[in-house]
């Protein structure tokens, strides 16, 4: 059902991999691919023998020999999420970008190669937020998965301001300027898509979850390999980030039957994931 290309994790953040691979995989991929540094591969290994690992190089953080090394296998991958746990990777994130584009665009990517849909998480939307027009440098349609805070250092915003504007037109003003969808995650999480040119206008969808335990740490890393796994599938961007959130708010709920409203750990609100799919059946 679909290869997934997961670039996380860093000498500080051993987790988010795990995290991501874990949602992806509940979220129906056939297959997950992880490029993490090197330090952290035999560790990964034990946890997710079903994954594949490529032969990273970079030891603690991923760098520009990791970007290179994925650039030239990405026609093996149905999909790409970059960022969980990546930490200060600032060149490993030029490179896989500027990598991204065509030669015809000035970048390095054969031009008979496309690339993978793209899902931009946690410290990759850090690392967005510092380079200049970022939103240029990005795929059309990439998929942005900002919580407030990250939101307020992409808008260049104190965050005091982003929580007091409203999310709804937040997320859809940002889509629109940006040309990427934008998933704004908190209680009652938004998916805007950019305007397209056949309505003129952009879709946006209000998810119907307000729960504390989606708060857990690690929860946004589920929710990034849920949706990467979609894209995996086929699905479209904004369709898969609608549905992946849904799935994962909704995992929350029937995990909130059984847990109240503290104490699941993200990597069990993935495994809710496989019972929501079947619920939706």
């Amino acid at each position: 059902f679909g290869t997934a290309l997961i670039a996380a994790g860093s000498i500080r953040y051993w987790g988010a991999p795990a995290l991501a691979a874990r949602g992806a995989f509940r979220g129906g991929a056939g297959m997950v691919t992880l490029a993490v540094p090197q330090r952290l591969r035999p560790a990964l290994a034990g946890q997710f023998p079903e994954a594949t690992y490529p032969a990273v190089t970079d030891t603690d953080t991923l760098g520009v020999a990791t970007a290179n090394l994925l650039l030239g296998s990405l026609s093996r991958y149905g999909a790409l999420l970059v960022g969980p746990g990546l930490g200060e990777a600032a060149s490993f994130m030029t490179a896989l970008l500027d990598g991204l584009r065509s030669t015809a665009d000035g970048g390095i990517l054969a031009d008979d190669v496309t690339a993978p849909p793209l899902i931009v998480d946690a410290d990759g939307l850090n690392l967005l937020a510092q380079m200049p027009s970022w939103p240029t440098r990005l795929p059309p349609n990439t998929i942005l998965t900002p919580h407030p805070g990250e939101m307020a250092r992409l808008v260049g915003r104190p965050l005091s301001a982003v929580r007091d504007e409203e999310r709804v037109e937040l997320a859809r003003e940002c889509a629109a300027a940006w040309g990427h969808v934008v998933l704004l995650k908190g209680a009652y999480t938004v998916v805007a898509a950019p305007p397209d040119s056949v309505s003129g206008d952009g879709r946006a969808t209000l998810l119907p979850f307000a729960n504390p335990l989606l708060a857990v740490g690690g929860s946004g890393d589920v929710l990034g390999g849920v949706i990467v796994g979609l894209l995996a599938q086929g699905v479209k961007p904004y369709e898969a980030a609608v549905l992946g959130g849904y799935l994962h708010g909704a995992a929350g709920q029937l995990a909130a039957d059984y847990w109240g409203n503290a104490g699941l750990l993200a990597s069990e609100l993935a495994d809710w994931v496989s019972h929501v799919r079947r619920a939706l059946v």
